[in-house]
C-alpha cells in the first residue's frame, strides 16, 4: 500500500493463483494497490491493482430548454470523484459542477441536448477513470393530441380537430390505411381543425384507418378513425 508491504497472501501452485486479505489495508481509490512476487526476500515482479469503489448516480428527468440537467449521486469513496460529465450520443459534451456536501450535481445542458431520441448520459470520472453513468431521461414538455370525427364511407373528407403546446411546431397531418400514410391533409391552426380527402383511399369499414399528427418527420399523435 503505497510502496509499503502490508500483508502477506497465500499462493496455489496447482493452479497459478493467489489471494490475499485487503479488507481495512485498502480503503480508498486514491491509494496505490500494488502485488508483488518473491523469491525469498527478492522481489521479482510488481503490479498494480485496480481499485473500483460502489457509486450510484441518479439523473432527474431533463425538460427540452431548460438549462441544466441535475441529479444525485451516493458512493463508499466521495473523495474519489473529481468531476461529473454529461455525454450526448456516447460523447463527452460538457463538464458540469457538484456538490459534496449535498451529494447533488448539475450540468448546463441547454443548446446539447436538442431532442428527446438523443442518447443522454451522465457520468462520474476519477481523473480519466470512469467511476459510474446513468441513462438521462428527455422529456420534450410539449403535448399533442388529435381527434377524428366519425366516418362514413364513400364520404370526400376525414375531419377532426387537434391541441398542441406549440401549434406552430406541427407540419402537417396525415391518413394512414392499415398503418401506412396514402394521403397527408390540410390544417387550420385558428381553429385547430384539419381534413383529409379520403374518398378511395378508405374503402371498408374493415381496414385500419388512423390520423396522425407530426412534427417535422417525427409523429407526436396518432388516432383511430372510427366509422358511422
Amino acid at each position: 500500500m503505497d510502496g509499503v508491504v502490508v500483508k502477506n497472501g497465500a499462493l496455489n501452485t496447482s493452479d497459478n493463483t493467489f489471494r490475499i486479505a485487503a479488507n481495512g489495508f485498502v480503503t480508498n481509490m486514491r491509494q496505490r494497490v500494488e502485488v508483488a512476487l518473491f523469491i525469498g526476500t527478492i522481489e521479482v515482479k510488481r503490479t498494480p491493482v485496480n481499485v473500483l469503489g460502489h457509486f450510484t448516480l441518479t439523473p432527474a428527468t431533463y425538460q427540452l430548454g431548460t438549462n441544466n440537467i441535475t441529479g444525485s449521486y451516493t458512493g463508499n469513496d466521495l473523495e474519489a470523484i473529481t468531476k461529473v460529465v454529461l455525454l450526448v450520443d456516447g460523447v463527452v459534451v460538457k463538464i458540469g459542477t457538484f456538490d459534496p456536501a449535498t451529494k447533488t450535481f448539475q450540468i448546463y445542458a441547454k443548446g446539447l441536448v436538442t431532442t428527446a431520441n438523443q442518447r443522454v448520459e451522465v457520468a462520474l470520472f476519477n481523473n480519466t477513470t470512469e467511476l459510474k453513468r446513468a441513462t438521462v431521461a428527455v422529456s420534450s414538455g410539449e403535448s399533442y393530441t388529435i381527434t377524428a370525427t366519425p366516418y362514413q364511407l364513400g364520404g370526400s373528407y376525414i375531419t377532426g380537430t387537434y391541441t398542441a403546446t406549440h401549434l406552430e411546431a406541427i407540419t402537417k397531418v396525415s391518413l394512414l390505411v392499415d398503418g401506412v400514410v396514402v394521403k397527408n391533409g390540410t390544417l387550420a391552426p385558428t381553429t385547430k381543425t384539419f381534413q383529409i380527402y379520403a374518398n378511395g383511399f378508405v374503402t371498408t369499414a374493415n381496414q385500419r384507418v388512423e390520423v396522425a399528427l407530426y412534427v417535422g418527420s417525427t409523429q407526436v399523435s396518432r388516432t383511430s378513425v372510427p366509422f358511422r
